[in-house]
Parts: structure tokens; sequence; C-alpha cells
């Protein structure tokens, strides 16, 4: 029977309906890019980019680096300051905007990558967050990832980018207003709670260590939303200590790596979740990873109510993903 289920944070409703599609294994493999002659993010061809703000060690030159957006949404030298009317608000296009190439290998991906990859992966990215986070103009700083071709990447080299803002986007206000009310009516921290009931419950959780776990979570918005989420808690990722991070960079081989062999090629959307630049550590609030699957589009329902339906139950696709979890990196 369809259901409909309550996120705990956003306190945002979604419609479980199984009946919508057959089992997970009856996904089909998303369309791949088409053959690029010419890959700037290739190495050799770093003076196609912008010039490189960071950079990290490889085996044969550099493993990950960094630079500024050649088309970026927001730019540093724009005026800071919002303006507003009876009406609307206003804002110069102040910001930032950065991209990491993840790999020197053009065919490179999460589920090929070991944790030592995947680890100088997240602490660019921590680096990068830290030194954003100096300008005081700018209020938070999104991590994310768009990958394969259904997800709205334009290149298939591994990459993931940064957008900083001037304001914090009112879906992250959404959350941390979620986690500040259930702080105030439990004393606890809901995305530990959310493990804890994963570990318990054992129907959502895909894999745990003594660092980190991987579960669906109860409310999903897409079928095979995943959520990466360190055990110590913290509520800012660029604080985050070298331990946590590996324990991540491990937990994220293990998830991938089953996506990989579940939803073949298929595309996804991951974003790291932070709590805004220069925030004071919340005990409300705890930075985690989310991984959304590309499955499906968003129809004139979705988009009328802000209900979405998931065709895949999280247990289902929990257990889909246990069956398939790779063994030690």
């Amino acid at each position: 029977m369809p259901e409909l289920r309550r996120d705990p944070v956003t306190e945002r409703w979604v419609i479980i309906s199984e009946e919508r599609r057959g089992r997970p294994s009856e996904y089909r493999p998303a369309e791949e890019f088409a053959p690029l002659a010419h890959c700037p993010f290739c190495p050799g061809h770093e003076a196609q980019t912008p010039p490189t703000l960071l950079s990290t060690p490889g085996p044969t030159g550099w493993q990950t680096r960094v630079f500024a957006n050649r088309f970026p949404a927001l730019r540093v030298e724009a005026r800071s300051g919002i303006t507003s009317t009876e009406l609307y608000g206003h804002s110069d296009g102040l910001g930032a905007h950065e991209v990491m190439v993840e790999s020197p290998l053009h065919s490179d991906e999460y589920a090929t990558m070991d944790e030592a990859a995947l680890l100088s992966v997240l602490t660019g990215w921590q680096s990068r967050v830290r030194d954003l986070s100096r300008d005081e103009r700018l209020a938070y700083a999104t991590i994310f990832k768009n990958a394969g071709a259904q997800s709205g990447a334009t290149l298939s080299h591994p990459h993931s980018q940064l957008i900083a803002t001037p304001i914090v986007p009112p879906a992250v206000l959404d959350r941390l207003d979620g986690a500040a009310r259930f702080w105030r009516r439990t004393g606890h921290c809901v995305y530990c709670a959310m493990a804890a009931e994963a570990e318990r419950e054992s129907g959502r959780l895909v894999w745990a260590d003594a660092r980190a776990l991987v579960f669906c979570p109860y409310a999903p918005r897409v079928g095979f939303e995943c959520i990466v989420l360190p055990r110590l808690h913290e509520s800012r990722f660029e604080w985050a200590d070298a331990e946590t991070l590996a324990g991540v960079a491990s937990a994220m081989v293990r998830l991938f790596g089953a996506l990989r062999a579940a939803l073949p090629r298929v595309s996804y959307h991951l974003a790291i979740q932070s709590a805004p630049l220069r925030s004071a550590l919340s005990s409300a609030d705890h930075w985690y990873v989310e991984v959304m699957p590309v499955l499906s589009r968003h129809a004139a329902f979705e988009m009328a109510s802000g209900m979405n339906i998931v065709s895949t139950a999280p247990e289902t696709a929990a257990a889909y993903l246990r069956e398939r979890l790779p063994g030690t990196p």
C-alpha cells in the first residue's frame, strides 16, 4: 500500500508508492556523455582553465585541482549589500564559484576511487571553505556534485563545485530550523537520532563502522537517497578532524561501490550539508553528505504540491545496497 511519510527535520511530506515501479533491478542505465575529443580538465590542459587556487599531490602530478569557474554564477568582485522594496529584494551577484577536478583520470568516478583519493577531495574542499570563511561578506558555502548525463553535468571528467553566497539559502534555513526545533523538543541532535534509529531498526541502514555510517532516510526525496553521517557530532564540515574525514571517505567508497552495482551508470546529485560560515558550534546541527540518484523527473504534482512521489521505499533501497556492498577497499 502507498503511504505518506514526514521528514523529521524539515517536516516535509513525501509519498512512498512502490506500486509505481518494479524492482530496483528494473531501472535502466542512464544515458552516457557523448565522446569528447578534448577535455580541459585532463592533465596537461591546465592553461585552459582559470589559475589553480589549490592542488593536492598525486602519484604523478596533482590528484585534485581547484580553480574559479570560468562561467561563474556569482563573483567575489561584486558589491555586497541587499536592498529591498515592499515587494522585492535585490543584491549584486556577490559570491564565489569554484570547481574541483577530483582526479587526473578522465574516466575515474567515486566508485573506482580509493579512500585516499576521496579523502583528497574532502580535505581540498575543507581548505577552500576555511579560506572563503575569512570573507565576512559570505554567509554560506554549498559544496555539490552533478555526476552523469542526467544530472546537469556538462563534462564527464570527475569534478565537483562550490558556490559561496552572501545569504544562507532558504533550504538550509529550513534544515537548521528543523534541527533546532527537534533539539528544543527532545534535547537531542536529530541526525544522531536518525542514525541511532537506523542502526536499531536496521531496515534503512546500508553500512556502518566506528567512524561513520550510511543510511537511507525515512522520508527520502528520491529513490535510493542516502546520507553519509560522521559519528562524531560536529556542525561545521570545515572543522572536522582528519579521522572523521577519513571515516566519511571510507563510507563513501562503500556506498558508491554499492550504487554502481545496484544502478549501473546512474546519474546523481551530491551535496555536503554544513552550518553557515563562522557560525558557533551547534549541538542541534550535524554536517553530513547527501547523495540523490537521478531516477525520474519531477512532474506537475511535485512542482505544485511540494510533495515528491518516491517509487522505492528506503527499506527496499537499503536492502538492495547492502547486498551489493564491496569488500574492504
